[in-house]
Order: structure tokens, then sequence, then C-alpha cells
């Protein structure tokens, strides 16, 4: 049932980035069709754009730094059998924080509250790490 519930939870991770995605298109249409960016802008990223358009690329693109360590150990833990509540509860706290982030970062963008929400979601990462190592090892050592 937990294996079943990581899943479930890495999925909703997945379907937000897609709705970011889709939200980014949505954007970038828009300042296309409002001049106030070229569509060929998004060929090479050369030319300036529009702040909000940097914030919200930049948003999306920090979800593939982090979050591949989060994919990775749960990878790793649903491989090993080693799913436990804690490692539920942890995913569950770091894509709340990632989900968090992003409302912080294309809103109000305050600093302090976004590096609260991005390191929640580190110390959850590094905590998955630290109980699939501890599992691995206990596997080893008994």
């Amino acid at each position: 049932m937990l294996d079943a519930l990581l899943i479930c939870i890495i999925a909703i991770y997945y379907f937000f980035l897609i709705g970011l995605m889709l939200y980014m298109f949505k954007v970038r249409t828009k300042a296309v069709r409002e001049e106030r960016v070229s569509y060929k802008n998004f060929k090479s990223y050369t030319t300036d754009s529009p702040e909000d358009l940097v914030v919200l690329q930049n948003n999306y693109n920090n979800h593939f730094q982090i979050p591949i360590f989060f994919t990775v150990a749960c990878s790793v833990a649903l491989s090993q059998n080693t799913v436990s509540v804690m490692t539920v509860s942890l995913a569950l706290i770091f894509i709340l924080s990632r989900v968090i982030h992003s409302y912080i970062h294309l809103g109000s963008n305050k600093l302090v509250h976004r590096a609260y929400s991005f390191f929640s979601g580190v110390i959850a990462v590094g905590l998955i790490y630290l109980e699939v190592v501890y599992k691995a090892l206990e596997k080893v050592l008994l």
C-alpha cells in the first residue's frame, strides 16, 4: 500500500509539472500576441524577455534540479522494497514544498519565503536518501 501511495505522490508531481508547462505556454503565447516578446525569442533565447517570462521559465527549469534527486531516491526506495510511512511523508513534504515554492516564486517572489520552501524540500529529499542508505546498510550488515 505504501508503494502505491508513493507512486501516486510522484504522479501528482508529474501532473503538477505538466500544468506548469501548459501555464507557461499560455503566458508565452499571450506575450507574443501582445508583442511584448517576439516568437523568435523562443528559438534560441538570445534576446531579452520580459521579467515575468524569465521568472516563469526559471521556475519551470528549477523543477529539473533537486526534483531529479527526489525521483531517484523514491525509485531506489521502491526498487529495494524499503518504502515506509516516513518515505511517503517526506515525499509529500517535498511535493508540497515544490508547489509552495512555485506559488511564491510566481506570486510575491519573496526570497526569504522562497528559500524556506526550497530548503525544506532539499532537507526532505536528504532524509529520504538517509533512510534508503540506512535500510540498504541494514540489509547488508544483518
